[in-house]
Formats: C-alpha cells, sequence, structure tokens
C-alpha cells in the first residue's frame, strides 16, 4: 500500500507509545512482516501518551482513508514506516477527544440535544464555564474591532468563557486583548479544520499560544483535517450550539456571521447585535438582524446587563 501523507501530519511532534506502534503495524503488516517490526519497536523507549490520544491513534488506524488522500499497492514495508514515523509526531500539547459523557462537555450542548463529539488542545475546563460567542466580519473599521475586543475582555472577566472562530476581524479581536494582558485567559477558539492543522495560517501562531496559556481550542473534525468551504458552515453551527448567547459585532450581509446568528435565532439561541456605525457599508447585515427585531447593545460595558 502506498500512503500520500497529508501535509498536515507535519505539525505532529510527539512519540506513540509501543503499544500504538504495535497496533498501527498489525492493521497494515502481514504476520512475519509483523514480528519483524515489533522486535524493532521493543527496543526504543517512549513516553506513555494519554488514553484520549490512543482512542485517536485507534481510529487513525481503523479509518486511514480519512487521514489520507488515497491507497495503492506498492512498496508496503516502507510506506508503512513513513506512515509510523508521521503519527509519532502527534502534537505535543494535551490533545483531547470529548465525548458526551466526558466531564467537560459543554452543558449547552447537551440542552440543545447535539451529543456530538470533537477534538480539543489545552485547557478544558474553559467549557465548563458558560460561553459566549463573539462574531464578526473579516472587513471591520477599528471602532468595532474595540468594541469586540472589551466585549471579549468583559466577558472574560466575570469568569464566563470568551468564544470565537479565530478568524481576521471582529473573531480575533475579540480575544487578543484578553489573551494579552488577563491573567485568567477564558478564551476559546473553533476552528473549521482539525486542531492540529489551525486556520487561518496567519493566526495559527496566536491560537498556538492561546492553548498553550490555559485557553482552549476545538474542532469536530479529524484533527489533521483541512477547512473545505463547508466546514466554516458546519463550525459556525456548532458555535451557535456551543453558546449561552451570541454577540454579533458589524456584520456585513452575505457574511458568516450573519448566517451563524441567523441559525442560532432559528434554533432558539440568544443573539445580541452591536448597534454601533449602522450606515457604514460593512454593517448591513447588522442592520437587517435589528430591523428583524433582534436585541441589541451600543456598549460592551453593557455585557453584565444583556446576558
Amino acid at each position: 500500500m502506498t500512503f500520500r501523507v497529508d501535509s498536515t501530519f507535519k505539525v505532529m511532534n510527539n512519540c506513540l507509545t509501543k503499544k500504538i506502534e504495535l497496533l498501527f503495524i498489525s492493521k497494515f503488516l502481514t504476520p512475519n512482516k509483523r514480528e519483524q517490526w515489533a522486535k524493532v519497536f521493543t527496543q526504543h523507549e517512549h513516553p506513555f501518551l494519554n488514553e484520549n490520544i490512543q482512542n485517536i491513534v485507534f481510529d487513525i488506524c481503523s479509518n486511514p482513508a480519512k487521514y489520507f488522500y488515497r491507497f495503492e499497492e506498492d512498496s508496503e514495508q516502507q510506506h508503512i514506516k513513513n506512515f509510523i514515523c508521521c503519527c509519532k509526531k502527534i502534537l505535543n500539547q494535551s490533545l483531547y477527544w470529548i465525548f458526551p459523557s466526558h466531564p467537560h462537555y459543554p452543558s449547552q450542548l447537551k440542552i440543545n440535544h447535539k451529543h456530538q463529539s470533537f477534538f480539543a488542545i489545552g485547557n478544558t475546563s474553559v467549557l465548563t464555564k458558560k460561553i459566549f460567542t463573539v462574531i464578526g466580519s473579516r472587513k471591520t473599521s477599528s471602532t468595532s474591532q474595540k468594541i469586540a475586543s472589551l466585549l471579549g475582555f468583559y466577558i472574560n472577566e466575570t469568569n464566563h468563557t470568551i468564544a470565537s472562530g479565530g478568524a481576521i476581524g471582529i473573531d480575533i479581536a475579540s480575544q487578543l486583548h484578553t489573551f494579552k494582558n488577563s491573567v485568567q485567559k477564558n478564551i476559546l477558539v473553533a476552528l473549521p479544520s482539525g486542531v492540529c492543522n489551525i486556520v487561518p495560517k496567519c493566526h495559527e501562531r496566536i491560537i498556538r499560544n492561546i492553548s498553550l496559556s490555559g485557553g482552549c481550542i476545538i474542532s469536530t473534525p479529524h484533527p489533521f483535517a483541512s477547512a473545505p468551504r463547508y466546514s466554516y458552515i458546519l463550525r459556525n453551527q456548532f458555535l451557535a450550539h456551543i453558546s449561552e448567547a451570541v454577540y454579533v459585532v458589524q456584520a456585513n450581509n452575505k457574511s458568516g456571521a450573519l448566517s451563524t446568528a441567523e441559525y442560532a435565532i432559528d434554533h432558539g439561541i440568544d443573539v445580541t447585535v452591536w448597534n454601533g456605525e449602522l450606515n457604514d457599508i460593512r454593517s448591513k447585515g447588522s442592520r437587517k438582524l435589528i430591523a428583524d427585531g433582534v436585541q441589541h447593545f451600543s456598549n460592551a460595558k453593557d455585557f453584565p446587563f444583556i446576558v
């Protein structure tokens, strides 16, 4: 078999246990080759990884087509060696597979009857707090970014979790101030891609540091998935379902922020819109929501009163 490895494996950088390595071998090698490889791996020591990672690796084993572009019959032993070497690079962070039975599973997902598993990296305890999502367009004004920044700061200061999609514009603006200036970082970033393949790439460093500083990254695709267009819609819907409320700061017409807000409204999730700069062409979506009767606010300091 020829495994054409997805490039996202490059970001993985930890070792597998002998048990997991042998699991790979037993899946893809004949009994004779399996015994040969087992002897090689038993001569090396590797750090023990938690059960969550073992489950993830088992899923890679059981469903390799999900993680690789294609399979072909060719040079089995060499490609299995490459496969295992890639899998040894699993991200050197706390990687979790969150099921509904997990103690940190978001309560809103159960309330909204979305018993969906997902992957997480970082401090999963932020999932147990009330989650408030701040969204908006990518092309925004400096004033709207300041509002988003202050709103995220107040959400964090009231010991709630500030969530976003980590996108350019309002999303990342709502979390940067909290990340840089708050001791307690209740920050949650939901990705359209896998947690080991952060997008957008221009925010990879920031989002990675959020997960290392007390925040958390989550995603529903497998850890190494890319981000096709439809995955952004699924991510936005997932964000809505884990949220106590969704705050929209300067959404344009036909934007992802507007569709997320409309989806949240349709599913009974509270939505609040910033009513500033409504004459700005970038606020067409916000104007539409307010015209449809969605509640609105003018100052980020109003947060305690609009929860």
